[in-house]
């Protein structure tokens, strides 16, 4: 059997009471729920070691869920899995399912030697009721024949997509990628809750999925209640109501309930929430289930993001964790065992927002980004460049697309708080003019409408104007800008949020200038007012230490301080190359961008310091009142010292309540005279009434 390298065989023990995340590469992770402690529903993980026959090949094992070609990995494009699994004894009268949350990219599925059917398209859940073939306490034997999307009917005739494929998915990206689980509900059971905070109306609405699976008509009662993330503390009762069912029938309820001060979840505090639902008859409870969710609503006023009352400035990145450039680092920065820790580090380096790039984020990640508060940018599989002439069957595939995939797609992960927008599609404006028209973008953004009215939708790289406009590359794909870092205000689009989805990427010719680069005209675009800026990628910065993380981490700071003239000279005074001149004696002015990008606290204190070496000669300090999500420029002058020959440095800070939220030097070599007597003071002067 032919492999990329080596496959380690590990053992992975499964007991029915025990849930386990993934085992991959050598490593067995410890026992734990995925829902940080409580589970959907009664359930049970099929996660781990499943047994894994390619095409062709002897049978070995395998980590479920992967890529199969993830390192160690199979260069197979079919396989077979299959594993066996004890029901729960304790599930009896139940309606059991068997649940895949992503096959790449089409999966028949047997129970027992019964195929209970073939699912086309990756990326996306899907499930079965496998009710008649798992009694309560016997044991089943699960098989998936997996195919790869190398053929139809992922491609047509002329190996052309039919499907989403995410990155590069005609050639990798295969197997069970996502969790797999066993799931009991009721006879008449709660399918799907789409939960829908609105700050605007103080409300919380919520829309049942409800299936009556019984023979006979049913009516239930419907509760919830909304809970603190540790299930402790009740902050609202949700009205019951009573629901009627025919036989098989499946019903939408909406239920909504006033909350005129909830608990806010913003990304500095994620806070939370859990919403136990449950139906009940004759005071039995037929179903119940726990999902969690943030109170938390984005929407669009004037041109900006608003996330309960606050404009949010979308700062961050696109990573791609499964390329062939990045497939090794997932590794490192993208399991779920780790996972956290790059959330953590990219926070550090003052990323606030992802875009999973060309592959939308699965539970795991969008559940720990809930958590610690990272946005996200949810982005569909579609990617024009994978074969930059494709689809040659283009009804076939927006068919397959919109009326298909995003069915299953959408209500996967509109709960989720993290995610602020939805992307339909990677750059088929930007490669690819034409292949998709403005009516074909109107309809890929109706039919995700459809399934999730709640968050702004974007079409990432298509500068076509949806209720947001994206860009990428206005500088040239992989080359270094040039010119005034200011200079990309006629992108702007009065009105709706203008994005730079992806320019200035760190590697290449241009790798060592553009590091510097990413973060220099990020400055610049955030003075012009740009929603979203994602300079592609900034991963590499989370272990950075050097100047050029330094500078885009001061780049991204939300409390930021930065001199609007210096930063128009571009990277050489960062990179210590050249630095401008000031007259030993003069009196200099400068004009200083003060932004507060947080979302609380309105007063910020500025302190300016004139330095030579480790001399302060000269300070100024100063608080103003910056609305949260805007930025003030402030007039500052100070005389420069006689020491002609001499570097001096200005020291910019920034801190609210005490606390120091920015630092950062500007160097200036002094001219002139040596003798003199200059004061000790910087003046910090009044703002205009309207800030930017």
């Amino acid at each position: 059997m032919k492999k990329i390298c080596r496959v380690f065989i590990f053992a992975l023990i499964l007991s029915a009471s025990t849930s386990f995340i993934w085992a991959a590469n050598g490593t067995v992770w410890a026992p734990a729920h995925p829902r940080a402690g409580f589970p959907l529903r009664e359930e049970f993980s099929l996660n781990g070691i499943w047994d894994f026959t390619p095409s062709g090949a002897a049978k070995t094992s395998i980590a479920v869920p992967e890529f199969w070609d993830a390192q160690p990995g199979f260069t197979c494009t079919q396989a077979v899995y299959q594993r066996q699994v004890t029901v729960p004894p304790n599930w009896t009268g139940k309606r059991i399912f068997l649940e895949f949350e992503s096959v790449n990219h089409v999966a028949t599925v047997s129970v027992n030697g019964t195929q209970l059917g073939k699912h086309i398209g990756g990326w996306v859940p899907f499930r079965y009721d496998i009710t008649s073939l798992a009694s309560p306490g016997s044991t089943i034997t699960v098989r998936v024949a997996v195919q790869a999307g190398n053929a139809a009917p992922i491609l047509d005739s002329a190996g052309k997509p039919l499907w989403p494929l995410g990155w590069d998915g005609k050639n990798m990206g295969w197997g069970i990628i996502h969790p797999v689980w066993l799931r009991a509900y009721g006879q008449v059971a709660i399918d799907d809750a789409f939960i829908q905070p609105s700050f605007r109306r103080h409300m919380l609405t919520v829309d049942y999925t409800i299936t009556n699976r019984d023979s006979t008509p049913r009516t239930v009662n419907l509760s919830a209640t909304i809970q603190d993330d540790a299930g402790v503390t009740t902050l609202l009762n949700v009205p019951a109501q009573a629901v009627t069912l025919a036989a098989g029938e499946k019903k939408t309820v909406r239920v909504s309930a006033p909350w005129t001060n909830p608990v806010l979840w913003f990304p500095d505090q994620p806070k939370m929430l859990r919403l136990s639902s449950t139906l009940t008859e004759n005071a039995i409870t037929l179903d119940h289930e726990t999902r969690p969710f943030g109170f938390r609503e984005v929407w669009i006023e004037g041109g900006r993001y608003i996330l309960n009352g606050v404009r949010i400035n979308l700062i961050g990145t696109s990573p791609s964790f499964h390329s062939y450039g990045e497939k090794t680092s997932r590794y490192t920065n993208a399991y779920p065992s780790n996972w956290a820790n790059t959330l953590n580090k990219l926070k550090a380096t003052n990323v606030n927002v992802l875009r999973l790039h060309m592959e939308p984020a699965p539970s795991w990640m969008l559940e720990e980004c809930d958590r610690l508060g990272m946005m996200i940018i949810q982005e569909s599989a579609l990617y024009a460049t994978q074969d930059k002439k494709w689809p040659t069957n283009k009804k076939t595939w927006l068919d397959n697309y919109m009326n298909k995939w995003v069915p299953e797609w959408v209500p996967s992960f509109r709960n989720h708080p993290s995610i602020v927008l939805i992307s339909l599609e990677n750059e088929f404006g930007l490669t690819l003019a034409g292949l998709l028209n403005d009516a074909d973008i109107t309809n890929l953004a109706d039919a995700v409408r459809k399934y999730d009215w709640s968050r702004p939708l974007c079409a990432d790289g298509d500068a076509r104007k949806l209720e947001t406009v994206n860009y990428h590359y206005p500088e040239g794909y992989s080359a270094s800008p040039s010119g005034s870092i200011y200079k990309w205000n006629s992108l702007l689009s009065a009105g709706k949020p203008t994005g730079v989805g992806e320019f200035i990427t760190d590697y290449g010719t241009n790798s060592t200038a553009n590091r510097f680069w990413q973060g220099t005209w990020s400055r610049g675009l955030r003075y012009l007012g740009f929603a979203d800026i994602r300079p592609y990628t900034t991963i590499w910065a989370i272990s950075g230490t050097g100047t050029d993380a330094i500078n885009l981490k001061n780049s991204f700071a939300p409390v930021a301080l930065f001199d609007y003239a210096y930063d128009d000279l571009g990277i050489a005074p960062i990179r210590g190359t050249s630095y401008p001149n000031v007259t030993a004696g003069s009196i200099v002015s400068r004009s200083l961008i003060l932004y507060n990008d947080e979302y609380r606290d309105t007063s910020v204190t500025v302190q300016v310091a004139v330095k030579s070496g480790t001399q302060t000669l000269a300070t100024g300090t100063r608080t103003y009142t910056v609305t949260l999500g805007q930025h003030i420029v402030i007039p500052c002058s100070f005389q420069v010292p006689y020491k002609g020959g001499a570097t001096m440095d200005l020291v910019l800070t920034t801190s609210k309540a005490g606390v120091q939220k920015f630092t950062e030097s500007k160097r200036f070599i002094i001219t002139g005279a040596t003798v003199g007597s200059s004061n000790n003071v910087v003046t910090l002067g009044d703002v205009p009434t309207h800030p930017r």
